[in-house]
């Protein structure tokens, strides 16, 4: 079952590698606003709510549901922080910045189920802290505190998500599962809809919007979803810690995808190889050391 595990997480990471630049691109040239990659992520993420016609409804238990639901609202919220963070800095950046989300899992498990941390994990902790915190930082100018910020509350978001649906699929299969998680979804695109001065543009403006762009967004959420799911089931298959521990590599495939293509759609791809540098290389593989430490 291991084994099935960690070949998903990998499949799913490298299709979340390349989801990365899509949002990269919608994020600068496509989205209005930051909260309507939000609202369209969620609303296709909800769609696992169909299942209930074909496997039937089980009530799961209260504390499983508001589990379900949160994991949704957590991941939607840390969406949120991920796609602001697209616009102050490149997608290699940014993921490698996300690689905080398993310090947080890693230190929620330890103050909420007692896991004890090893002498490796905590070396692990401050390697992943101190890249992040370099990698925000341009050669010559100061780090930039906003994007640390984001990057810090979306991790943290993911990692409250991560761990509550680790519970979520002890308690329940995974198709039930993933239909209350999709409730969360749901409800967060609604919440921002309506909540929200951008999210009310994204409505006014969204069938127009949804037509042009329809067949565009259609395929890279499917593609989400199918990443999502691989994850999630892979979750279901292991741990939330050695899935996220996997989930590492998420970066170098970005780089990798971002300056090959870069070289032939310059315009698409913003990251190529003259912004490659050899200090981002060295963070970058720091923070991914950092990582198979943690694990």
């Amino acid at each position: 079952m291991l084994a099935i595990a960690v070949i998903l997480a990998v499949l799913g990471t490298v299709i979340w590698a390349f989801l990365n630049l899509a949002d990269d691109f919608f994020v600068n040239k496509i989205y209005l606003d930051p909260i309507e990659g939000l609202i369209i992520s969620s609303a296709f993420a909800s769609l696992p709510i169909f299942l209930i016609f074909f496997t039937g409804y089980n009530y799961p238990g209260l504390l499983v549901l508001i589990f379900s639901i949160a994991v949704g609202l957590f991941t939607s919220l840390g969406l949120l922080f991920y796609f602001q963070s697209l616009l102050k800095d490149f997608a290699s950046t940014v993921v490698a910045l996300m690689n905080l989300t398993a310090v947080f899992v890693v230190l929620l498990n330890y103050f909420i189920f007692g896991e004890q941390l090893l002498i490796n994990q905590y070396i692990g902790i401050f390697i992943i802290i101190a890249s992040g915190f370099l990698l925000s930082k341009k050669a010559g100018m100061p780090s930039d505190i906003n994007l640390i910020i984001k990057m810090i509350l979306g991790s943290f978001c993911f990692g409250i998500a991560a761990i509550l649906e680790q519970y979520v699929y002890y308690e329940s299969s995974f198709l039930s599962g993933i239909q209350y998680i999709a409730i969360g979804f749901l409800l967060a695109a609604i919440i921002f809809s309506i909540s929200t001065k951008a999210g009310r543009g994204v409505l006014n403006q969204g069938l127009a919007r949804m037509k042009k762009y329809f067949l565009l967004f259609f395929f890279f959420e499917i593609l989400n979803l199918s990443a999502s799911l691989l994850i999630s089931y892979s979750i279901s298959l292991s741990s939330a810690s050695i899935v996220k521990v996997i989930e590492s590599s998420q970066v170098a495939f970005v780089l990798l995808i971002s300056v090959t293509f870069s070289l032939f759609a310059p315009k698409t791809f913003r990251e190529g190889v003259k912004e490659v540098t050899l200090r981002k290389l060295v963070l970058i593989l720091s923070t991914i050391i950092g990582l198979f430490l943690l694990g």
